[in-house]
């Protein structure tokens, strides 16, 4: 709500002028759009992070591999800088 005060020539109110506006609905929706964010924000940790134990599974897989001496088998395991080596 936001009102003004309505003067006459003395500069006397003689009456108010208000405008209220319902926001009820741009509440709601602007509530909608946070929780959507957040649950897209989840999915990415989950993703992220899935992605990171399968990598880190098959480093893991290399390095035994190296140690009974065979060859390694996953070269997407590679940090970027390492593979070109």
């Amino acid at each position: 709500t936001h009102a003004s005060p309505l003067r006459d020539q003395d500069g006397n109110v003689h009456a108010m002028l208000a405008i209220t506006r319902d926001l009820t609905e741009r509440r709601h929706s602007e509530l909608q759009i946070q929780q959507q964010l957040e649950e897209l924000r989840r999915w990415r940790t989950a993703t992220l992070g899935r992605e990171d134990r399968v990598l880190a599974l098959k480093r893991e897989v290399n390095e035994l591999l190296i140690a009974a001496g065979q060859s390694e088998r996953y070269m997407s395991a590679f940090e970027p800088d390492q593979a070109a080596r």
